[in-house]
């Protein structure tokens, strides 16, 4: 009769698993990816080497996943933002102070997801994210150009340039910001972000009329 797994073993290999997952989650989280370490994970799982290779076929898969969960945590809480009723520049300032302030507050997890070196089959996963990240900002700004709130543009060429300069002008602060210090800098960041957006232009006739302050002859 072939072997069946029973459900307490199916249940105590999942816990495992998962105590695997949360040990080099917390390894990136402390140290970035240079931290995550076959042996340092079995340490802080609480398991042997063997065990780890069991459950994952090597590092770099193990990366992979732990990336892919840390990164659809972060961005289901920028979706989250974005999708809270409001205009859309509201809209679109909470989800850019939202992966802002979660960004500085988990300094060294933020490096990891943006930009410090990592096995090669977490750059596709990287792109992935970023791409989210672009789709949600792009449906937001297609919203307000629909409902004249932004003026016209492509949608999915702005909002990659808000995902790029929020990156880029978080990775300088990243390196120097410790997570118990308040979040700097969110305010000038968000702003600098949303005047960038595409405004209305005013046709001549629709701009104010300035009273003749001349008096008549």
């Amino acid at each position: 009769m072939p072997y069946r797994r029973t459900a307490a073993v199916a249940d105590r290999l999942e816990r495992t698993r998962a105590a695997i997952h949360d040990a080099a989650l917390t390894l990136v989280s402390e140290g970035g990816w240079s931290a995550v370490r076959v042996t340092a994970i079995a340490d802080r799982a609480g398991v042997a080497t063997g065990t780890v290779y069991r459950h994952v076929p090597d590092k770099d898969a193990l990366c992979v996943e732990v990336f892919r969960q840390a990164a659809d945590r972060e961005l289901a809480r920028v979706v989250a933002a974005a999708h809270q009723p409001g205009r859309s520049t509201e809209r679109i300032a909470r989800a850019l102070r939202t992966f802002a302030e979660r960004a500085l507050r988990a300094p060294t997890l933020a490096s990891a997801l943006l930009a410090d070196a990592a096995p090669p089959a977490v750059e596709a996963e990287r792109r992935a994210y970023r791409q989210g990240h672009r789709d949600v900002f792009a449906q937001a700004i297609a919203d307000g150009v629909g409902d004249g709130e932004l003026g016209p543009c492509d949608p999915d060429i702005v909002a990659a340039a808000l995902v790029g300069a929020m990156g880029e002008a978080l990775l300088g602060p990243l390196a120097a910001v410790r997570a118990d210090d308040p979040v700097p800098g969110v305010d000038e960041l968000t702003s600098v972000c949303l005047r960038a957006l595409p405004p209305i232009e005013r046709a001549p006739s629709d701009e104010p009329t300035v009273p003749s302050t001349t008096a008549s002859a």
